[in-house]
């Protein structure tokens, strides 16, 4: 019998499509951690696993020039664009803006850290040279001032912000300068400045000062943008090593954002802008060992079929614009280790519906398992239904036992009722309403089961 009998239940034939949903759906809540990649990309924001596979993106209208996102531990994200900083939730709702200020030349925002787990955030502002950290309802908290650019373009004035570990500080890319700076919050006192052309090779496209990466130890990782180079310098700004994209094997236009691996290695996105022949932008991302070896890459024959690129007008070749990257694990739900059908879920589903197989094209781990939103119960009530019936797991692939079989519906069913009887004494029930004849039809069908 249906776990619900109401105006809006609908007892019939499932489809086949819903069955294979079925699978996706159930699994997704208990699936394991695992990396993945929030790719920053000029008018979107993308993500991905490490088969290159993308999961989601966001786009927004308006938006355009994000050089810079992080995923939220809440499941939402926040970026960075040329208007200011944008917040979106995990239904990809826009919950917060925070608009870049115009100075004399103009407004541009160029980056995002998040603090404290997502309570704040501080945006680089470079139209008025400044840091501002607001809070999550976007009220300024702090203003760090910094040295005045006001005479460079306003496109080449900072770049990427992150935080200095153990102290009151952020790192700061002088973009056009070639400079990195670590400047105190608050004050903007500068307390360290890196010159980079003493460090780097010679080369014959300008370098920059893009974006940079702590080691635990203080050491720093700097991106140089067009110049292609990588950079990793000591805490006291001595160099330890540096590497053309000629030195790294890797064939792209630019060495921009950087991230930390679980494993230690540098992920760097590598910018495929203003391509004369689609071999110049071939590599979109590199794993990078502290020897300055590459042991992974995408290309962009992993991506371009999956996304909508930028046309370069001047080549008319299609265009990815991944400014940076930013790596973090899919969130796991705190329920999902102890859940009691963990291990029905572990047995029979999950050997075909995890991310490196995917089977009828679902990946187990990119929808979230929540019973506090409507929909998603709705579709976990189907889920009920065919598991109660037998007809999933698919009888010819996975055996269950009827104990298995009655504890997983138990379980589910408590659940769903749970989640229901909250909702009804949160919002009250819904307006009584004359069922339609199939309505109808369907509560009478499962009535008399």
């Amino acid at each position: 019998m249906a776990l619900f009998s109401c105006p809006h239940s609908s007892v019939v034939q499932i489809p086949l499509l819903v069955k294979h949903l079925l699978i996706f759906l159930l699994t997704t809540a208990f699936a394991h951690a695992e990396e993945r990649y929030l790719l920053a990309a000029d008018t979107q924001v993308i993500e991905i696993n490490r088969a290159g596979k993308v999961l989601t993106f966001w786009k927004h209208p308006g938006h355009g020039g994000i050089y810079d996102a992080a995923r939220l531990p809440d499941g939402g994200i926040a970026y960075a664009h040329r208007g200011g900083l944008a917040v979106f939730d995990a239904a990809k709702k826009l919950v917060m803006e925070h608009k870049a200020v115009a100075g004399p030349k103009g407004a541009e925002a160029n980056s995002v850290a998040v603090l404290e787990g997502g309570k704040k955030f501080a945006l680089m502002d470079s139209g008025v040279n400044q840091i501002r950290i607001v809070d999550q309802s976007g009220k300024v908290v702090s203003v760090t001032p910094l040295p005045d650019l006001k005479d460079d373009p306003l496109h080449f004035r900072y770049r990427m912000i992150r935080e200095v570990s153990g102290e009151n500080a952020f790192w700061a890319g002088q973009y056009a300068r070639k400079t990195v700076l670590k400047v105190e919050i608050g004050t903007g006192r500068v307390l360290q400045t890196i010159p980079l052309d003493p460090l780097l090779k010679p080369s014959p496209t300008v370098k920059k000062a893009f974006a940079t990466l702590q080691d635990a130890d203080g050491s720093l990782w700097v991106a140089t943008s067009t110049g292609c180079q990588l950079l990793h310098v000591d805490a006291k700004g001595q160099k330890l090593g540096c590497w053309t994209k000629e030195d790294l094997g890797l064939q792209c236009r630019y060495t921009l954002g950087l991230s930390r691996l679980a494993n230690g290695n540098v992920l760097m996105a590598c910018g495929d802008y203003h391509m004369q022949k689609t071999d110049e932008g071939r590599d979109l991302l590199a794993e990078i060992d502290p020897s300055g070896k590459v042991v992974w890459k995408l290309t962009r024959d992993q991506l371009v079929d999956q996304i909508d690129g930028v046309i370069d007008k001047g080549s008319g070749l299609e265009e990815l614009h991944i400014t940076n990257v930013h790596v973090f694990e899919s969130p796991t739900p705190k329920s999902a280790a102890t859940s009691p059908i963990h291990s029905f879920i572990d047995k029979h589903c999950i050997d075909c519906h995890d991310d490196s197989v995917a089977k009828g094209d679902f990946d187990i781990t990119a929808l979230a398992f929540d019973l506090n939103h409507a929909d998603t119960r709705g579709r976990w009530t189907r889920v009920f239904d065919l598991i109660e019936k037998g007809e999933m797991p698919p009888p010819e692939k996975s055996k269950v036992s009827a104990d298995e079989r009655k504890a997983v519906v138990s379980q589910l069913s408590a659940s769903l009722l749970t989640a229901a009887k909250e909702e009804t004494a949160k919002n009250g029930r819904g307006p009584v309403r004359r069922l339609t004849r199939v309505e109808f039809e369907n509560n009478l069908r499962a009535l008399l089961k």
